[in-house]
C-alpha cells in the first residue's frame, strides 16, 4: 500500500525550482530557449537563444545558476545565461568537436581559460 502525500504549491514550486532544474559545468556545451513571455517584447532573452557556447564560468546553483559561455559566432566572445526567462539545456558534442569549437574562438581566449582547453584536450586523448 503507497502513502500519499500533500505538499502546498508553493512549497512544492520551491522544490521544483531547485532540485529539478538543470545543473551545468564548466567546459559542458549548452545553448537557451526563452520560455514564453505574456508579451512578446523582444528582450536579451531573444537575443542569446539558442546561440550554443561552451560554459567557461558559472556563478550560484539551480535556478539561481548563471553561466558565462563562449560563442563561436562572435569569435568566442562572452554571453551570459540564467534560467530566469530562459530553459537551458545541454548540447550533446564528443569531445574533437568540442575542441573544433573552441578553434574557431579568438587568439585571445586560450591565455585566458587555458584549464577548459586543456580539460578538453585530455579528452579527446582518452
Amino acid at each position: 500500500m503507497s502513502e500519499e502525500y500533500w505538499v502546498p504549491e508553493g512549497i512544492w514550486r520551491i522544490i521544483k525550482s531547485y532540485f529539478l532544474v538543470p545543473e551545468f559545468y564548466i567546459g559542458d556545451v549548452i545553448y537557451g530557449i526563452p520560455k514564453r513571455l505574456h508579451n512578446n517584447s523582444q528582450n536579451y532573452n531573444h537575443f542569446a537563444a539558442d546561440k550554443c557556447g561552451i560554459v567557461i564560468d558559472k556563478t550560484g546553483k539551480y535556478k539561481d545558476a548563471t553561466y558565462y559561455i563562449s560563442i563561436p559566432e562572435y569569435g568566442g566572445d562572452y554571453l551570459v545565461l540564467s534560467h530566469i526567462g530562459m530553459n537551458i539545456c545541454e548540447k550533446k558534442m564528443d569531445a574533437i568537436e568540442k575542441l573544433i569549437m573552441v578553434n574557431t574562438f579568438g587568439e585571445w581566449w586560450y591565455p585566458l581559460h587555458k584549464s577548459v582547453f586543456q580539460e578538453i584536450m585530455i579528452e579527446v586523448l582518452c
